[in-house]
């Protein structure tokens, strides 16, 4: 809504005008199973408004794009809104199956006693949540996340300590020159919470100034632990996490089109 609504303000043409709304997203909320559809409602895009959601992780908001492109190339469409949404903050935390069951257990009971029997089995390590974005983000296949995968391309490729905390330290440094000389100007718009705080700049910078090398150096590594931690024993301290950008949210919208549009 945030960057949907001042695009659509700046056209010639009325929000209904598009064939479709694509919009790409990761970690999809509950609540809104399908964001391209809500999002046109709430863009008064009206209610025959076909809309759908992609997702490829990462990539889901580029594939919006080259979804829509393929959609107008082969003309059954003359004008998309697509782009991305996220709110990382947003995804939520899981009960383990151990809890779950133990859930159905209980409440699946048929009488009173086989509910109280049910309800014994409790464990203090059912409170214990599983972070769904951590979850989404480890391969179920190989069962390694994404940092641990950085890891081992770093092994492979012979990528230093010394050199990811450069790398890391030189990108936040560049997001934060090119804020302070205003190069974003006229490509984000401020986003508003319902208490009234306003948000016109990605607040994610955390490493800048002439100690923030040296404090990249501090830092312990955040990934390479647990059940493979002996797989990853030789270089497990490669790859830190601070680097990263927060878990936050953000949104981006364009509009392909037909050429005489």
């Amino acid at each position: 809504m945030a960057c949907g609504r001042p695009l659509l303000l700046r056209q010639p043409f009325a929000p209904d005008a598009f064939d479709q709304v694509i919009l790409g997203c990761v970690s999809v909320p509950a609540e809104e199973m399908n964001p391209a559809r809500v999002a046109a409602l709430r863009l008064g895009m009206g209610d025959d408004m076909t809309a759908f959601t992609v997702q490829i992780n990462c990539g889901s908001g580029m594939e919006s794009i080259d979804v829509g492109h393929r959609y107008i190339r082969s003309g059954h469409c003359d004008l998309i809104l697509a782009g991305g949404a996220e709110s990382l903050s947003q995804s939520p935390l899981l009960f383990r199956r151990s809890a779950v069951e133990w859930y159905a257990r209980v409440f699946g009971a048929r009488d009173a006693w086989s509910r109280l029997v049910a309800a014994l089995g409790f464990r203090p390590s059912f409170l214990k949540p599983v972070i769904g974005l951590e979850r989404g983000l480890t391969d179920p296949l190989v069962e390694l996340n994404m940092g641990q995968t950085a890891e081992i391309l770093a092994h492979l490729f012979g990528i230093t300590r010394t050199d990811a905390d450069r790398y890391a330290v030189e990108s936040q440094q560049r997001l934060a020159r090119a804020q302070k000389e205003g190069f974003f100007a006229g490509e984000i718009e401020p986003a508003f919470t319902r208490d009234g705080r306003i948000y016109d700049h990605d607040d994610g910078v955390r490493l800048h100034g002439g100690e923030a090398r040296r404090a990249q150096a501090r830092l312990r590594a955040s990934v390479g632990q647990g059940d493979r931690r002996q797989q990853f024993a030789d270089y497990r301290r490669r790859l830190v996490g601070d680097p990263r950008f927060g878990a936050g949210g953000g949104a981006a919208r364009a509009y392909p089109a037909r050429g005489d549009r």
